[in-house]
């Protein structure tokens, strides 16, 4: 949200994961000395899905959806700092009730002039939950970016779920025990949980650019580690995208 974006309409969509389909609409409204302030729109479709009984038989079908509404305003502190809110109103629509929020982000974007360097901090989902006995969805994220001189890409590097260091499961600590087929004995796998642990925290990301087409690829390990399928990973945790 900068001066460039003042009196300007967005209109985003991406085909997510399986039928899940996300819209996103966003207005600069303008700028009052260092304030600038917008609102958006976000819609999150999980398309429709088949139930099935106990014994297998076809009942219908159910779907789910995410609305929210935010206002969004930001402060330009100095020529190196900005400063951002959002406060959001948000409807989480299930097959058998509905659950709302009221979410709070505050982020902080560094970048001095003429730099090929910048560094972001953001608290995320700061709020209540109506309708469930669940907390709001925090997160705190911490994100690089760097180009190289003269280079066409752009390195970016995200640290997310700080809040909170230990996110394995018990099951996803337990090592796997094999049989030593000449002295019988049990052999425990040996694993780097620490490392596992640091990993599933990180997200790095490239952005490629080429005149006025731009190329992004990134690589989530968490993702990959909790979707993969051991006979076939794939490109489970890839992303890509175009602009």
């Amino acid at each position: 949200l900068d001066s460039s974006s003042k009196g300007k309409l967005s209109l985003g969509y991406a085909r997510y994961i399986g039928r899940t389909n996300a819209t996103e609409l966003g207005y600069s409204m303008g700028q009052r000395g260092k304030f600038q302030y917008a609102f958006g729109f976000k819609y999150l479709g999980y398309g429709k899905n088949e139930t099935f009984d106990q014994n297998g038989n076809n009942i219908g079908t159910w779907s789910a959806s995410d609305f929210s509404f935010k206002g969004i305003a930001s402060y330009q502190v100095d020529s190196s700092l900005k400063v951002g809110a959002s406060l959001q109103q948000a409807v989480v629509q299930l097959p058998q009730n509905s659950v709302t929020a009221s979410l709070l982000d505050i982020g902080f974007y560094y970048k001095e002039p003429n730099s090929t360097w910048s560094a972001a901090l953001l608290f995320k989902g700061m709020g209540k939950v109506y309708g469930v006995d669940q907390k709001s969805p925090f997160d705190i994220q911490f994100g690089v970016s760097k180009k190289p001189k003269n280079a066409p890409f752009r390195l970016l590097l995200t640290l997310y779920g700080l809040q909170q260091w230990d996110v394995l499961s018990e099951d996803q600590k337990t090592l796997d025990e094999t049989v030593d087929p000449i002295s019988g004995d049990i052999v425990k796998e040996k694993r780097w949980i620490w490392g596992d642990n640091a990993m599933r925290h990180l997200h790095t990301a490239m952005e490629w650019q080429f005149g006025q087409m731009r190329l992004f690829t990134g690589f989530n390990y968490e993702r990959r580690k909790s979707l993969q399928i051991e006979t076939a990973p794939g490109l489970v945790g890839m992303s890509m995208g175009i602009n």
